[in-house]
């Protein structure tokens, strides 16, 4: 099932600029909305959240870099794309 989340997100367009890019877009999403759904909400909680579970996580993603920080997981949330995962209002 989780495998299948990172999927939905694959043809996303990224919007971070070329300097921000270290990580793969749709992997910091799919580890971001895997920590909102299990009750996460700041940038610094999906960075613990996503270093907790880093070998569940690996198991259907690369992780190329590691887990991103949550600086990398701010910058994306303040992007002006911040729409693919935001909180209800």
């Amino acid at each position: 099932m989780a495998s299948r989340i990172i999927e939905v997100f694959q043809d996303l367009e990224d919007p971070r600029k070329s300097n921000a890019t270290k990580h793969d877009f749709a992997e910091m999403l799919t580890s971001g909305v895997i920590a909102v759904i299990c009750g996460y909400e700041t940038c610094v909680d999906m960075e613990s959240f996503s270093k907790a579970n880093r070998d569940f996580l690996g198991t259907f993603l690369e992780l190329k870099h590691d887990i991103p920080s949550h600086d990398a997981f701010s910058k994306w949330r303040l992007s002006p794309h911040h729409k693919y995962v935001s909180k209800p209002s």
